[in-house]
């Protein structure tokens, strides 16, 4: 862990002009109890994130983690310690700071990890309606975000298409 923090803190993890390409996972309720505030990266106990930016240094992509309270976030943001699961009452409020995020670092290309669970089907819904909304406005300009999702199955990630994706999400529901 101390080598995966060392390189995140050493690469600009977000804005690389070169890729665009951000890796993105969502949060988790198992915590630090650290009580100021700490770096995200540290603060979320998660074999899944790690595994997620460890893949991101590899493939020298960008990261971020998606927070039921502050929405996508960079590993380095400092965070206090919160006991908050996104509900589906919040989605447009996360959606709307995903939008920011997504446009204030220019990114284009999103690869979302997640498991298949009913309890991260909110965490999915406001990314996909900030993906939804920027690449409305931006139609006129043809400059569309892609978004690609990766289920992980014991921390392996397979790719699947965004269509078969959304069946098991409306499954979940």
């Amino acid at each position: 862990m101390e080598k995966i923090i060392k390189k995140i803190r050493n690469l600009n993890l977000v804005g690389d002009t070169l890729t665009k390409k951000l890796f993105v996972t969502y949060c988790t309720g198992n915590k630090t109890d650290d009580k100021e505030n700490i770096p995200a990266i540290q603060r979320y106990k998660s074999d899944r994130i790690k595994w997620v930016s460890y893949e991101a240094i590899k493939k020298k992509a960008d990261f971020a983690i998606l927070s039921g309270i502050f929405g996508l976030i960079s590993p380095k943001k400092k965070i206090p310690k919160y006991d908050y699961c996104l509900q589906k009452d919040d989605v447009d409020r996360v959606k709307d700071t995903n939008k920011i995020y997504m446009q204030k670092n220019k990114i284009k290309n999103i690869v979302y990890f997640t498991e298949l669970d009913e309890e991260v089907v909110n965490y999915y819904g406001s990314l996909k309606k900030a993906i939804t909304e920027l690449n409305n406005e931006c139609e006129k300009i043809d400059q569309k975000i892609v978004l690609e999702i990766k289920i992980l199955d014991a921390y392996k990630a397979s790719s699947i298409k965004n269509e078969k994706f959304e069946k098991l999400i409306k499954k979940m529901k």
